[in-house]
């Protein structure tokens, strides 16, 4: 229920703490993204939604606040293509990704995108480009330091022999 009062609650909040009476969610959200708020905001604001601060805080940042950024949907297949083109370079992926993303928020300064969103997205696609994968999780934990020294000593030199 807490996430569907959000923006009334932020509201709320701001006429409380800050004597700021927004006419609007949006005019609520500039105010946050452009001045440094007042520290324990968003416990203040958790105990509104009766929320604990983490969950209203990352609600704030990763959903409800994409409500207003600017859509980079339309273009993303231009910048999976870039990404693909320069995934097969030298460079390493966060060079790549940062790249991208800079030409692409420069060429665009009128609009305002959730830039974490859009960099999670390539992430994504130049994971999948490279075909990379998670790695593997240790399946003795009781092996020993020696041991497992030991073993990465024999990969060592079985790679060698290759």
């Amino acid at each position: 229920m807490w996430k569907q009062n959000f923006g009334q609650n932020l509201m709320q909040y701001f006429s409380l703490f800050h004597q700021l009476e927004a006419a609007t969610e949006a005019e609520v959200f500039e105010f946050i993204v452009n001045s440094h708020t007042k520290p324990g905001m968003w416990t203040e604001v958790g105990r509104i939604c009766q929320e604990s601060q983490k969950k209203v805080h990352d609600y704030f940042h990763n959903t409800w606040s994409k409500q207003f950024y600017d859509s980079y949907e339309p273009d993303l297949n231009g910048l999976y293509t870039q990404i693909t083109n320069l995934a097969g370079t030298q460079k390493p992926k966060v060079v790549v990704i940062n790249q991208v993303v800079h030409k692409f928020v420069n060429a665009n300064k009128a609009k305002r995108f959730h830039v974490i969103s859009l960099r999670q997205k390539l992430n994504h696609h130049y994971d999948r480009q490279k075909g990379s994968c998670k790695p593997l999780k240790a399946r003795n934990t009781n092996q020993t330091y020696s041991e497992a020294v030991d073993i990465a000593s024999q990969l060592s030199d079985l790679m060698k022999n290759k």
